[in-house]
């Protein structure tokens, strides 16, 4: 509806009781009084309120109905108030509830108070039984109604007015009257008119300008147009025809051919066994996820068993709701239990960023609707800004723009943090590319200051929106740069740097530390040296002696200081300061480990030291200092090899320091990292099968030790089944036997660790590796392969197939139990070869019975066990070498061979096609002979239809089981018939017919009796001597002469008899064709004086008359003149002067009449013709 005028009706009661009726239309309100039949004969479907305090009629009006929509119901100069209490409710984004009172007030004229919730609850029911109305389906309950009246939103479709009263039932229950009347109509809904779609209907008229309809009956209703019905009486069936999805009921009431609300036109048997009614309701709306792509809106929702669905209406504040989709194409929000939950993207919405509007509109099962406003969101106009490329120079800020394609421009300005704003100025645009945006920040623009900047971003759109980015971009531009470690040895090192900017430089402090034993040799900040300031360079020398002699790696950072006192500090590279590096641990194993090392300044060294000690019972096993075992040097290479033969044959941790000694005297310290010895070795994995492993090991000391423990789990289901097992323990040597029947008998990946406690309680676990324990011998895949008649084959797939000891297969059909299943000990083996096996079912070992098989795979296993697995049931057929054969347009034989004909009691072929699906289906009887049936399917039993077949077979064995068998579909041909029909090459002669047949391969031959219509089918020959056509492929071509026709002109009739192999024959009509009375038709001699008119006539003899109307263009047959031609045997001539028609010059235009002896005329236009000016001298 492109406007908004409204229309509406005020009717008053004999009573005086006002009805106002108001509802949207086209029309406006002026119209009434100039249109009056518009009200009555007009009315577009559209919802009405209609009250009236004495009727309780409610129409469109229902609980959740927003007051806003309600409201815009009415003309403009009508006053709504709705009331709650005595309190006015002046929101108009509220909804209608039951509490409330509707006042309605025009001019002088207060319609009155309504009660809205004795207007929804008002007893209908009541007033259907005082109108006289009763129930149009026997026993029928109000909980039986499946669609109500009134909008209602369909999947596909949208939202829909739905103009009656649904109610589900069985195909072809009974539909009674739900009145006595007149049946006004009865059959299929005539399109585009009020029933369109309907399907079967009846509509009846029960006076004072009632009517009923029932629709989507099953078929042609029992009743006829003008019969009189009585109550209850039956008119129909319930079905599913026209737009219908299933079979129910559609009942509609009209009021002088305008749909009202049927439930005032109905009662009920039954009382409704529908619990009180639970309204649905949004709550707890939040907005959640905001970032650049959209936004998340979720809702809580009660009473969900009663919500149909809930689309949401989403659009920018941006240029309208140019982004708001049509109602019907509004998206589904995802309900989760009572939960609801929609992600509004920005793609969906041109990718516009700023401001956007959301509103949940919930939809209820009973068709009603409520829209809840969401609080407004607003998507960033910006994101994703960083800073890169920071160095002395400057540094550039990007960041990512959510809609570019509004972008106007973007501003990005930007200070330092010394001085406060001082280099503040104009604010810079940067530069848009794509999604991007980009600014470079130089410090030459900002009196070359370094340290800490800020840069803010404000994006200017379009629509003059501002976007500001939420943060500001902090960017460090170097005060130091170039930082650089130099000198490294075992004294120390030294740190040096570049001052980018010496007049702000008033002190650079230097922090410095190891990693060993964390910062302990870190000074108090207080104490932090100063680097030496030369010119624009800074230098420090970190000596190793400040860091208690320290070896290994250090840290230092500097602290530039400006004149104001602002700090910034700066990292230099981590340093390695040593005497040993390329420190390596190898070779660990239960006698110990080698350490290896590079030496710097090798002939410098008197010796280096390995004193060496377990973490278990301290360090009772280090040897004194003068005891320390010297390592070995070779060249520059350094080596020592740690024995747990002197460390009482410990296992477990062992922490290892050198010490280094220069000819001097002087002694320098590395620690090394912890070894952890293993407290077992040799550990194996062994005796892997299906009921588990063997574990075993050797332990390093066992006198160390004060329990072993060995946890195991399968990875499934992660330690579901864990273990912790205690092995056996014997000599140095541990076993276990890991059985899969403790651990839920679960195949596949089994995870083992070795735990040692110490006799101090120090742990030890040992990852051993893991183990892939195979599953039982089981069936993995079956396949069935080569059913038929004699049997069918089973392959199966066999996992570990190692420990299979055979496979059986014990087999029975399911017909008489299992009687013709074999002992035991007699089931039959499979053939194995590699992980396969192989058996066939062969009938013949099964009493040669057809259907149903059963077969059971037993495994059984190396360990004394098996495992069953059962085969699908298989069905060997009842029927084999099934035929179809001598298909024609008459119909097909269908043949099959019976696999046992002594175990069935009837054989049945039920047949249909498929054109409207089983409207033709019969049940045929084969005939059987021997273990053959046959049976000739004929197309006159089903309609003499064409197409597609469906042919099944049914056998029933003596226990009444059914099998069913799908034959293939079989196309029957169509008898041969006209497809397609040309006219060619008409003219007085006569013309040629051009046929199209479809089955050309049934044809014996095709006529084409023709005669003229002058003197009705004098000239037609008689049948015996119809012309017969001529035939080439799938064409058949037939020239009708006027020579055997009385060389007659005019009107022809042609018929076309396509005679076919079966002695039958269709027959169809050829247009009219009109052969030309006149030919050779001359304009000749033109001049400024006229022109001449000659003719042929095609038969002389058929004419009565000829005469030739003339008239030039100009003025339009003002000098319009019928002439009279000359004669002369069959040509006809006339001179046409240009002085009997105003002696007019330009275009004339002449036609030929012809009358044959019947009066009937024929018109000829002949081609125009231009006589020329006369010029005067």
């Amino acid at each position: 509806m492109k406007s908004k005028k409204k229309r509406f009706k005020i009717l008053c009661s004999l009573l005086s009781c006002i009805t106002l009726f108001v509802f949207l239309s086209d029309i406006s309100f002026a119209n009434i009084e100039e249109e009056p039949n518009i009200i009555d004969n007009d009315l577009d479907y559209h919802p009405f309120y209609d009250f009236d305090q004495e009727l309780m009629t409610v129409n469109g009006i229902y609980e959740g109905l927003p007051i806003k929509n309600f409201k815009e119901d009415f003309p403009k100069d009508y006053i709504i108030n709705i009331y709650r209490g005595n309190n006015q409710v002046n929101n108009d984004n509220n909804v209608i509830e039951k509490d409330m009172i509707i006042e309605i007030i025009h001019g002088n004229i207060n319609y009155g108070q309504f009660n809205v919730d004795k207007l929804i609850s008002s007893n209908i029911q009541t007033r259907a039984n005082s109108f006289g109305y009763t129930s149009p389906l026997k026993n029928l309950s109000p909980s039986e109604m499946t669609s109500g009246y009134g909008w209602r939103y369909l999947e596909g479709w949208g939202n829909d007015f739905h103009r009656g009263v649904d109610f589900g039932r069985p195909q072809n229950t009974i539909i009674r009257a739900t009145k006595a009347g007149t049946v006004v109509y009865s059959g299929w809904a005539i399109g585009g008119s009020n029933d369109d779609g309907g399907g079967y209907l009846v509509r009846i008229d029960h006076g004072g300008g009632i009517q009923t309809v029932y629709c989507h009956m099953n078929s042609q209703p029992p009743v006829t147009k003008n019969q009189n019905v009585t109550q209850g009486q039956t008119i129909g069936y319930v079905g599913t025809t026209g737009s219908s999805t299933g079979y129910h009921l559609h009942y509609e009431a009209r009021i002088n051919g305008v749909h009202t609300n049927p439930s005032s036109y109905l009662s009920y048997d039954e009382p409704s066994t529908t619990p009180p009614y639970a309204k649905p309701k949004l709550s707890n709306i939040k907005v959640s996820n905001i970032d650049h792509t959209g936004y998340t809106i979720t809702a809580d929702i009660s009473n969900v068993k009663n919500v149909s669905h809930v689309l949401v209406a989403a659009w920018t504040s941006y240029n309208g709701t140019d982004d708001l989709a049509p109602k019907a194409n509004w998206p589904k929000a995802t309900i989760n239990g009572n939960k609801v939950t929609y992600r509004v993207k920005i793609s969906d919405h041109n990718f516009e960023a700023g401001e956007y509007q959301t509103h949940f509109n919930l939809y209820e099962k009973n068709n009603t609707q409520t829209t809840i406003v969401a609080q407004n969101t607003i998507i960033p106009g910006l994101y994703d800004a960083e800073v890169i490329d920071a160095d002395q120079t400057g540094y550039t800020v990007s960041v990512k723009i959510t809609d570019p394609k509004n972008a106007q421009y973007i501003e990005f300005p930007s200070w330092s943090l010394y001085n406060g704003r001082d280099d503040l100025g104009t604010w810079p645009r940067g530069t848009i590319n794509g999604d991007t945006a980009t600014y470079r920040v130089n410090t030459s623009d900002h009196n070359d200051e370094t340290g800490k900047y800020e840069t803010h971003i404000y994006l200017h759109s379009k629509t003059t929106t501002r976007y500001v980015y939420p943060k500001s971009m902090i960017a460090l531009v170097p005060e130091l740069i170039n930082i650089q470690i130099k000198d490294v040895n075992r004294d120390g090192y030294t740190v040096e740097a570049d001052v980018v900017n010496v007049n702000k430089l008033n002190k650079v402090i230097v922090a410095t530390w190891t990693t060993l034993n964390g910062q302990d040799d870190l000074k108090p900040k207080k104490d932090w040296p100063e680097a030496i300031i030369d010119g624009s360079k800074i230098s420090y020398r970190v000596k190793t002696s400040n860091h208690n002699n320290e070896l290994g790696e250090y840290q230092t950072h500097l602290y530039f200081t400006d004149i104001y006192g602002a700090e910034t500090g700066y990292a230099a590279s981590n340093v390695n300061v040593n005497f040993v590096n390329d420190i390596q641990i190898t070779d660990i194993d239960q006698t110990g480990y080698t350490i290896s090392g590079k030496i710097d300044n090798i002939d410098n060294i008197s010796s280096i030291k390995f004193p060496t000690w377990t973490l278990y019972k301290g360090q009772d096993d280090l040897k004194k200092k003068v005891d320390w075992p010297e390592g070995t040097i070779n060249g520059n290479t350094v080596t020592y090899r740690v024995n747990t033969s002197d460390h009482n044959n410990e296992g477990g941790k062992y922490q290892t320091h050198i010490y280094m000694y220069d000819k001097a005297g002087k002694e320098w310290k590395v620690p090394i990292s912890e070894v952890e010895v293993p407290q077992f070795y040799d550990i194996e994995i062994k005796d892997v099968d299906s009921t588990g492993y063997t574990v075993s090991a050797k332990i390093t000391n066992k006198d160390m030790s004060s329990k072993i423990t060995m946890p195991v789990w399968t990875t499934k289901d992660w330690q579901d089944d864990l273990i912790w097992h205690t092995p056996t323990i014997s000599g140095n040597t541990l076993t276990y036997r890991v059985q899969t029947k403790e651990h839920k008998n679960e195949s596949g990946e089994y995870q083992t660790h070795l735990y040692y406690y110490d006799k101090e309680n120090t742990m030890y676990r040992y990852q051993v590796e893991n183990v892939l324990v195979p599953s039982k011998p089981s069936v993995s895949n079956i396949d069935i392969i080569d059913v038929d008649h004699t049997g069918y084959t089973l392959v199966v797939t066999i996992d570990n197939m190692e420990e299979v000891s055979s496979v059986t297969f014990p087999t029975w059909t399911l017909y008489k139990g299992q009687d013709d299943l074999k002992k035991k000990v007699d089931w039959p083996e499979g053939t194995i070869n590699g992980n396969k096996v192989t058996y066939r079912v062969n009938t013949s070992d099964h009493n040669n019975e057809g259907g149903k098989y059963q077969t059971h795979i037993y495994v059984n296993n190396i360990h004394g066990s098996s495992t069953a697995k059962a085969v699908d049931i298989v069905e060997v057929p009842q029927f084999y070498d099934i035929e179809i054969k001598d298909v024609d347009s008459t119909g097909y034989t269908v043949s099959a061979k019976i696999t046992n004909k002594d175990m069935f009691s009837k054989v049945t072929i039920p047949v249909w096609t498929t054109k409207n699906w089983q409207d033709d289906l019969i049940w045929h009887t084969p005939t059987i002979s021997g273990n053959t049936l046959t049976y000739r399917v004929q197309a006159k039993d089903h309609k003499n239809e064409s197409g597609e077949y469906q042919t099944h077979l049914y056998y029933y064995d003596k226990e009444n089981t059914m099998y069913r068998y799908q034959v293939e579909n079989v196309v029957v041909p169509s008898k041969p018939s006209v497809s397609n029909i040309d006219i060619v090459d008409v003219d007085h002669t006569g013309y040629t017919v051009v046929v199209t047949i479809d089955n050309m391969e049934e044809v014996s031959s095709i006529t084409f009796p023709t005669w003229t219509l002058y003197k009705g089918q004098d000239d037609l020959k008689k049948k015996i001597d119809w012309p017969e056509g001529t035939i080439n492929g799938n064409k058949v071509t037939y020239r009708v002469n006027t020579s055997d026709h009385n060389n007659e002109g005019g009107k022809y009739q042609t018929h076309i008899y396509v005679n076919n192999i079966h002695g039958s024959s269709t027959a169809k009509a050829v247009d009219i064709v009109e052969v030309p009375q006149f030919y050779d038709i001359e304009i000749k001699d033109v001049d400024s004086t006229g022109y001449t008119v000659s003719a042929k006539i095609t038969n002389k003899d058929m004419f009565s008359k000829v005469t030739i109307p003339v008239w030039t263009t100009k003025n339009w047959q003002d000098d319009l003149i019928w002439h009279t031609p000359t004669i002369s045997g069959n040509t006809l001539t006339y001179r046409v002067q240009a002085k009997d028609h105003k002696n007019e010059s330009g275009e004339y235009q002449t036609h030929l009449y012809y009358y044959d002896k019947e009066n009937t005329m024929y018109r000829y236009q002949v081609e125009n013709v231009v006589i020329p000016l006369v010029r005067l001298p």
